[in-house]
């Protein structure tokens, strides 16, 4: 129902393709990320169970998907 919802939306912009896909979800309910890149975030339980949310600042809103070496420094 949201799909075509957004295609009738988007179908009166103009001249614009559009792709609407699913991204299947990781074994654990996590996003798997794509090749080479970490996955945008902005907590840990986003992340695959091995990672966490690394942030440039705990203040930040989102971060990226990390591997867990030692303990999360934002908690």
């Amino acid at each position: 129902m949201k799909r075509l919802l957004v295609l009738l939306l988007l179908a009166g912009c103009g001249p614009y393709d559009v792709v609407v896909g699913e991204v299947p979800r990781n074994p654990d309910g996590s996003t798997p990320s794509p090749p080479g890149r970490p996955m945008p975030c902005e907590t840990s339980d986003q992340c695959r169970s091995t990672d966490f949310c690394r942030k440039d600042a705990c203040t930040d809103a989102i971060g990226r998907c990390a591997p867990r070496m030692g303990a999360d420094p934002c908690g």
